[in-house]
């Protein structure tokens, strides 16, 4: 167990966090601590916040109590007759946790005494099963958590039962083989249904589920900054509100069947030309505003478990080896617990991608394979580095199920009418008309005798290359 103890003044504008030993003793704020008088009782009322290190918790228990104002003073505390304490919402704030408690007491002490909000935490039954694991790891068992074995799968590891991740493209239907054909992102943003985004995100995890994948490389969240860009189509628009609200239902209905949920590609990945290498020079302003907040969206409110990083590179690092948007933004800031993957052939490097929040390399293993195994034989990355991204890799794993059971299937939905007259709902919400000059539309049957549609994919299915093919 984890004791938490924060002393709060009546009117207080401070507090000290006391944690056991293995935690270190911090002072954080304490906003909006109110004592509010009821009929009948008081109500107390605040915000508390603490350390990821102590995060990984099943629940918390809050309790109020009153100690003596005075430091050394005999008095007893007291444990009001009557307590009831709801803990409300927990949210993420500047890589910490915050707490917003609500306590009633039938009566409080004299002004001898000081409210003391006790926060108990215990550590999950996910981490503690993941820190079994570890220990039962061999080195090089760890690091095969951390590679791809060609194409769209990591290694499994037979000896322990964990099995490796069964990736699939993309954001508008299961890449390879019949699948259900759904709008571009671009078109679905133009209906403003998040309600419609939810419903094809639970209809592509069935989809995704009859083929035996349970990680979806998508939605794509890139946004559109030049009307150039080649893969504008496959993601949702120019304004980061609209996306983030798109992607949000999104990822949510893909990850209701514990199917994981990719965004990609972070960040800054906007343009087509020598993507694999250019250098988008871009302030904390730009980035945070206009590049961040689907992605921020995505892994604080949606919960994805996964977050792409993508080719290019941003203030003059490759985004799979950047630290201070994998580690500093992501992963602290943000407090996401998944894990990062390479976009396929974007790691550059080993110790560098490694020590800069880089957790699994796709879709070999040039970088994350042998090379890791010497980094840390030659101290350039520590064995804590390579655990964190080997528990970052299970703890998805274990969140999708794929450690108790086998992949659940739905192949009677894969393409199946349902999911069809889906797709057409989702394609004449998204229509839009700019100006229905001569009362063309709506289009007169009767009158026509052929339709052409031009262009060099008008006999597609399916639109764009990479993610988006067939």
């Amino acid at each position: 167990m984890r004791l938490i103890s924060a002393i709060l003044a009546f009117l207080g504008t401070a507090s000290a966090i006391m944690c056991s030993t293995d935690i270190t003793t911090v002072l954080v704020p304490i906003d909006n601590l109110r004592l509010e008088p009821l009929s009948g009782s008081y109500r107390f009322t605040g915000r508390v916040q603490y350390d990821l290190a102590a995060a990984d918790e099943d629940s918390l228990v809050v309790q109020l109590s009153f100690a003596p104002a005075t430091a050394g003073s005999s008095a007893p505390s007291i444990i009001p007759e009557s307590v009831s304490g709801d803990i409300g919402t927990i949210a993420w704030y500047s890589g910490r946790r915050t707490i917003y408690f609500a306590c009633t007491v039938d009566r409080i002490p004299s002004e001898a005494y000081r409210a003391q909000i006790t926060l108990t935490a215990e550590r999950s039954s996910v981490e503690k099963r993941i820190d079994t694991l570890l220990a039962k790891m061999q080195q090089q068992e760890k690091v095969d958590q951390l590679h791809g074995n060609g194409g769209f799968e990591t290694i499994d590891n037979t000896r322990l039962s964990i099995p490796g991740f069964t990736m699939a493209d993309g954001p508008h239907g299961v890449r390879s083989g019949q699948a259900t054909l759904f709008p571009t992102l671009a078109a679905q943003a133009c209906s403003w249904d998040t309600s419609l985004s939810y419903r094809i995100g639970v209809a592509l995890a069935k989809e995704f589920r009859a083929k035996g994948k349970y990680v979806a490389l998508g939605p794509m969240i890139n946004t559109v900054r030049d009307p150039r860009g080649g893969r504008d189509f496959e993601t949702y628009s120019e304004d980061p509100y609209l996306m983030s609200r798109m992607a949000v239902a999104d990822v949510k209905g893909i990850q209701s069947l514990r199917v994981i949920a990719v965004p990609k590609h972070l960040i800054c990945n906007d343009m087509e030309n020598n993507r694999m290498y250019y250098d988008v020079q871009v302030g904390q302003r730009t980035l945070r505003e206009i590049y961040a907040p689907a992605f921020k969206a995505c892994a604080q409110e949606a919960g994805a478990w996964g977050i792409m990083a993508a080719y290019n590179k941003a203030n003059g690092f490759f985004c799979t080896e950047n630290s201070s948007l994998l580690k500093d933004l992501l992963k602290t800031e943000w407090g996401f617990r998944g894990f990062v993957v390479s976009d396929w052939g974007a790691t550059h490097s080993t110790a560098n991608a490694a020590n800069g929040g880089l957790d699994v390399e796709m879709p070999g293993g040039v970088y994350f394979s042998t090379a890791l195994s010497a980094a840390l034989v030659q101290g350039k990355v520590t064995a804590a580095t390579i655990d964190d991204k080997v528990r970052r890799v299970l703890r998805a794993k274990i969140w999708a199920g794929v450690l108790d059971q086998p992949i659940q299937q739905y192949t009677a939905d894969l393409n199946s009418d349902e999911h069809k007259a889906l797709s057409l709902e989702a394609g004449r919400a998204s229509m839009v008309l700019a100006k229905n000059e001569g009362a063309i539309l709506p289009l007169n049957a009767q009158a026509l005798s052929s339709v052409a549609v031009i262009g060099p994919y008008a006999d597609a299915a399916r639109l764009g290359g990479g993610g988006s093919s067939a």
